[in-house]
């Protein structure tokens, strides 16, 4: 190409909006599959507590799967943009990768982290159970009522759902879910 750069990168541009979407409908997909697995263990191995611990350590591999791969990312691009390759290159781009992670800020997040954290694994422990004792059918429409918990809050604390009648809508559809899930409830068998 005309600049001398031989190498060429490619962007995506993708909105705020389109991307929380996309991420959304995948975490509404994989988080929707989370228990399958759960059927396919050996009988009498896992009763809550055992497919949470197993469930904490992947999601941690996950995250520092993740992570490195961000590193990477960053570490390569930066590699890339050089001329020469050596080995104080290789370590400035490693080092220029690591400053562009997002900081822990532990200092600042370990309280309301620890508090989201426990909260978290609390709720999923007792999806695991509500799941095992009433299938995934039930259990874990009865679990997707945290989606309603959370609009309560975008509604009422973090106010953001405008109107009136939009709130009304929300409350509305809210009450239709929960008569189907009671609904439901009321015809399971097993």
């Amino acid at each position: 190409n005309k600049s001398g750069n031989r190498h060429q990168h490619f962007t995506l541009h993708v909105s705020k909006y389109h991307l929380g979407i996309l991420m959304a409908v995948l975490n509404g997909v994989l988080a929707a599959t989370i228990m399958v697995p759960l059927h396919y263990a050996p009988p009498n191995t896992t009763h809550g507590v055992g497919y949470s611990m197993s469930f904490g350590f992947a999601a941690m591999i996950v995250v520092i799967v993740f992570w490195f791969f961000r590193f990477l990312y960053h570490a390569v691009r930066i590699f890339a943009g050089c001329s020469q390759c050596n080995v104080q290159v290789i370590l400035q781009s490693c080092s220029q990768a690591y400053d562009t992670l997002p900081s822990f800020h532990i200092n600042d997040m370990w309280r309301p982290g620890l508090l989201a954290g426990l909260l978290y694994s609390i709720g999923n422990l007792c999806g695991i159970v509500s799941i095992q004792k009433l299938g995934n059918f039930m259990g874990y429409s009865l679990n997707q009522t945290s989606m309603i918990v959370s609009g309560l809050w975008g509604i009422f604390y973090y106010r953001e759902i405008p109107g009136m009648w939009n709130i009304i809508g929300f409350l509305s559809s809210a009450f239709v879910v929960m008569v189907g899930i009671l609904l439901l409830g009321h015809e399971h068998v097993g």
